[in-house]
């Protein structure tokens, strides 16, 4: 079984996530790391060690470190729209001062959350399928 390290970062300007810094992170080899980038939304960068003897599923992880994730009423929680409410619906994101988050389908190419994971093989990466789907082990 593949160990892994999760985590969510808001692009603002292009497909890049700012979670570069996080590359020398070693986790225990009983924690999920779950590292939340939140860049322009708040200054704030968390990174929360869940415990775990085996197997979880990456929502429950970022739900015990203590996130509530929402999807898009279109697709649910395949795309991450808010985490902890941000980006609100009132919200301007970063220069794109007409842009407001609605939640209904993809966000904008501009603001968008990526769900990144990284093993003991290979760097940050793309996850694979949506948070609802993936599943990270400790380590």
């Amino acid at each position: 079984m593949k160990k892994l390290s999760i985590a969510l970062a808001l692009s603002v300007v292009l497909a890049t996530t700012g979670c570069a810094p996080q590359q020398n992170v070693v986790s225990p080899e009983n924690c999920v790391t779950v590292i939340v980038d939140f860049q322009s939304l708040k200054s704030e960068k968390t990174q929360t060690c869940i415990t775990a003897g085996s197997e979880i599923e990456a929502m429950t992880a970022f739900n015990l470190a203590g996130y509530s994730i929402a999807g898009t009423d279109k697709y649910g929680l395949q795309i991450v729209c808010r985490v902890n409410g941000l980006p609100s619906a009132t919200q301007v994101i970063g220069a794109h001062k007409d842009y407001r988050e609605t939640c209904a389908e993809m966000p904008a190419e501009f603001a968008y959350w990526a769900l990144l994971i990284r093993t003991p093989e290979k760097d940050w990466t793309y996850a694979p399928v949506g948070i609802a789907d993936l599943k990270v082990n400790p380590g």
